[in-house]
């Protein structure tokens, strides 16, 4: 006879296997790269990570039998614990692959806890009574090996494999119902195996082919993104004359006053500080949006967000814009005739437009899967958030491609030939994690457990009364990231040297900032403050020499300078500090998601002009201000002086949004898929 740890240690390395097949087969369907063109983003940290958080809810289940079982052999005629405790090891997993099931493939969206406790609970007790009546589960000997191990992943397989096909198929997508179902169909056949098949061999046998199968395919994933970026055999990019190559490197999120070049008392980023004495550096430099998909268009097309009309509105998450206008002029198709390769990798799955609109090749990461598509997310997030402390410091949760794999790929993926390349690095996006060491070269010791996950989402969008409370924390780690990112971009500008030349022109510029504890907000869903819109932008090209520039320059601008050195134009300042007929502009449309978190005094768009030393906010039908950011492009209280010319540029700003604002009607625009709204909330742009 067993003694009873031995067989709970049984039952939770079993369980653990069960549940990383499951992860890895029916939740992250890793098995889909075998089918059709996928690639997510794995490394090593990546399966060690699921692998630990799968060891504690499967010590967290055992348990909870094993405390249940002696209770329910109680109250049931005819029970015993054992019985009880080998129907409930089976209902478990297939209640969590329903729940997962629900929320993966049908959308469903669990709420609060005991939301998700009541549905799971529902599940499986509904299969606990069915497997408890079975033959097997009457035998009085506890399962061992093979038996026990089916008797938890079958069902649970089976379950999940036929929930995902159709699923698929309710969604109109047949060809990957079909490709579901065959697993499904296979699993099927197992059951019959590695229950009843003789001799014990073969019930072995047909019990380990999802684990074997799963723990492949985990090896195939990490090594498949290993050399991820480089050109596939056959292809090849052909060289079209240009002299040198342009790069353009948007650091997602990187507010300009966190650098010490533009007054921060850290040095966050040495490196880059270093780089940026032979650049010229534009000291007030205005994102064209407060967030990722309107200010990138900006830059790729030269135009203000409405004008180009990648913008996001809608009272519901579903109601996003995101088609632009028609005859727009991209900037990757206006190089690319001038003799570049137009090349875009990007660590921000909203950063490129969905059209591509003229790269030849894009590299765009995605790694919200593991984020948010695992049934060790969803139990840390909903069930037993607890277990989000243990763990935090590992990086497998992260939603993004890190700066350092970034790099790799880029080295990987870029031919011997003028280029224009765009990169993004998306490290100072929420959440949080940065490397330890980059914690203590700021002078941070933070302790095992720094508290890198327990606010990060639900203090942007729920909580502003604690945000600031907090705001040194998120101010700690938010430099953090922008040290360990410092690490990489010291590689990326290196080689760029290296590979393309030093006669390579380089722009590194930001997307939008991000508000840190400011007016008790953390993020950048919200308006169109300095935190948000104040960005870093350095060039450097040889021809312009290093320097710094303090007018009021925006992003967009770098379209004309980009397209203007492919077409070998004089080198020149002007096309970055030359006002066009909108000017200084930036813009917001109203987020539904916020409104609908936040209440109604977020249901408003925002537009921001600059004009000299002033800074309108408006329209002024949803409230204007006007300030003065002459001392380090800070917003401050307007002085006397200003009065005449702030009344003149609210009214310039209500000009502007009469004449320009977007609009299109929803019905005309294009919705985000499911699998692009699931990027979104993985970034926390939506809930």
């Amino acid at each position: 006879m067993r003694s009873p740890v031995k067989q709970a240690l049984e039952e939770t390395l079993a369980l653990t296997l069960v549940l990383w097949t499951i992860e890895v087969l029916v939740n992250l369907k890793l098995w889909t790269s075998l089918f059709i063109a996928r690639v997510l983003p794995t490394t090593g940290v990546d399966l060690l990570g699921l692998l630990l958080a799968q060891i504690q809810i499967a010590l967290c289940l055992v348990l909870g039998v094993r405390l249940l079982a002696p209770v329910l052999a109680r109250v049931l005629p005819g029970a015993g614990s054992a019985r009880e405790r080998r129907a409930m090891l089976g209902a478990a997993p297939a209640a969590l692959v329903m729940l997962a099931c629900a929320r993966f493939e049908w959308g469903f969206q669990p709420g609060k806890t005991l939301q998700s406790l009541a549905v799971a609970g529902i599940v499986g007790i509904l299969l606990w009574g069915f497997l408890r009546l079975l033959p097997w589960a009457r035998r009085e000997a506890p399962g061992t090996g093979p038996e026990l191990f089916a008797w938890m992943s079958l069902p649970a397989l089976v379950l999940g494999f036929v929930g995902g096909a159709l699923a698929r198929l309710t969604h109109g997508q047949l060809r990957f119902a079909l490709i579901t179902a065959v697993p499904a169909l296979f699993s099927l056949g197992l059951v019959p195996l590695a229950w009843r098949a003789r001799p014990r061999a073969l019930r072995v046998g047909a019990h380990m082919i999802p684990s074997v199968a799963a723990l492949l395919l985990g090896g195939h994933a990490v090594w498949v993104f290993r050399s991820y970026g480089e050109t596939p055999a056959g292809e090849q990019m052909v060289p079209g004359g240009a002299e040198r190559s342009i790069v353009l490197i948007v650091l997602d999120t990187l507010r300009a006053d966190h650098l010490q070049r533009y007054g921060y008392s850290r040095n966050t980023m040495p490196f880059v500080e270093a780089w940026a004495d032979g650049a010229m550096v534009f000291k007030r430099a205005v994102a064209a949006a407060g967030w990722t998909f309107p200010s990138h268009a900006s830059m790729f097309t030269g135009q203000p967000v409405s004008l180009h009309g990648i913008h996001y509105s809608g009272s519901s998450a579903a109601a996003y814009y995101t088609r632009p206008v028609d005859g727009l002029s991209w900037l990757p198709r206006e190089v690319a005739k001038e003799g570049l390769i137009p090349l875009a990798m990007s660590a921000n799955p909203v950063a490129i437009p969905a059209g591509d609109y003229g790269f030849q090749r894009v590299l765009n990461l995605d790694r919200g899967a593991w984020w948010k598509q695992t049934l060790a997310g969803l139990i840390d997030d909903h069930v037993l958030p607890f277990m989000r402390s243990l763990n935090e410091n590992l990086r497998w949760r992260m939603p993004y491609v890190s700066a350092a794999d970034m790099v790799e790929i880029v080295q990987r993926a870029t031919p011997d030939a003028p280029v224009f390349l765009f990169v993004n690095l998306l490290d100072a996006h929420h959440p949080y994690n940065p490397p330890a060491s980059a914690l203590r070269e700021l002078g941070l010791d933070p302790p095992p457990l720094f508290g890198r996950y327990q606010f990060q989402y639900e203090l942007p969008l729920s909580s502003r009364g604690d945000a600031a409370a907090v705001s040194q924390s998120i101010v700690d780690l938010y430099d953090g990231e922008l040290r360990g990112m410092d690490k990489a971009l010291a590689r990326l500008l290196d080689w760029i040297d290296e590979a393309l030349g030093e006669e390579t022109i380089v722009i590194v510029t930001s997307d939008h900032g991000e508000l840190l504890g400011e007016d008790g907000l953390i993020g950048h869903e919200y308006g169109l403050s300095q935190a948000l819109i104040h960005v870093p932008l350095f060039v450097r090209d040889r021809r312009l020499g290093a320097g710094e520039i303090e007018a009021v320059v925006t992003t967009r601008a770098i379209y004309d300078y980009i397209l203007g050195c492919a077409r070998g134009e004089p080198a020149g300042i002007d096309r970055l500090v030359a006002e066009d007929e909108f000017g200084i502009v930036s813009e917001r449309y109203v987020s539904g998601s916020m409104v609908e978190l936040m209440g109604a005094s977020y249901d408003r768009p925002w537009v921001a002009l600059f004009e000299g030393d002033l800074k309108a906010l408006g329209p002024s039908s949803y409230g204007a201000e006007v300030h003065n950011v002459a001392h380090d492009f800070v917003a401050a209280p307007l002085e006397a002086s200003d009065a005449a010319r702030s009344d003149t540029l609210a009214d310039r700003v209500d000009a502007y949004w009469h004449t320009h604002w977007d609009r299109r009607e929803a019905s005309g625009d294009a919705q985000l898929s499911n699998q692009e709204l699931d990027r979104l909330r993985a970034l926390g742009y939506i809930q």
